[in-house]
């Protein structure tokens, strides 16, 4: 089948402007889709931001209250006078291992009573336990038979509850 110029050319210029349609309808897709994608990411970012100004203002206001309730004299439920008291040491310590939990106490006991230096220091590194400096100012909190719970109200710890070796917090 012979096809004569004209028609050549004829079936060259249909298929030039089915191709160029096809490019143009592609181009408006691929620009639909990024604007889109662009409205999503828009919106994705903009819950991200409510969130993280919900987190923030939640900070900010536990810390005003956490403000409040420090600074409000007797606020761990015993008159302050009668429970504030200092870290005691004696010629041989230089202060106090303070332990988050009882059981972090506990574990600092039994570490410190067989000579663990390894133990006491992972518990040191792992936040378990503190070493409290002698003449910090802490509350007791609850006093038992061989621990005080305190809570440090002054140096680089306050705020910091836990457990102390009876007798320390004097």
């Amino acid at each position: 089948m012979d096809l004569t110029p004209e028609e050549r050319q004829r079936i060259y210029a249909e298929e030039k402007a089915r191709i160029e349609a096809r490019d143009r309808i592609k181009a408006e897709q691929d620009h639909i889709k990024l604007a889109y994608k662009a409205e999503q990411d828009n919106k994705s970012a903009t819950g991200c931001l409510r969130i993280f100004l919900v987190m923030a203002a939640v900070v900010i206001a536990l810390a005003i209250a956490g403000s409040l309730i420090k600074d409000k004299p007797g606020a761990e439920g015993s008159s302050s006078a009668e429970a504030e008291r200092h870290i005691v040491c004696d010629e041989t310590s230089q202060g106090a291992g303070l332990g988050v939990t009882k059981d972090d106490y506990d574990a600092l006991a039994e570490a410190n009573e067989a000579h663990d230096k390894y133990g006491i220091a992972e518990l040191l590194s792992t936040h378990r336990v503190y070493g409290i400096p002698c003449g910090t100012k802490v509350l007791l909190l609850d006093e038992g038979w061989t621990s005080d719970k305190v809570r440090i109200v002054d140096g680089e710890y306050a705020g910091l509850a836990g457990w102390v070796s009876h007798g320390k917090a004097k």
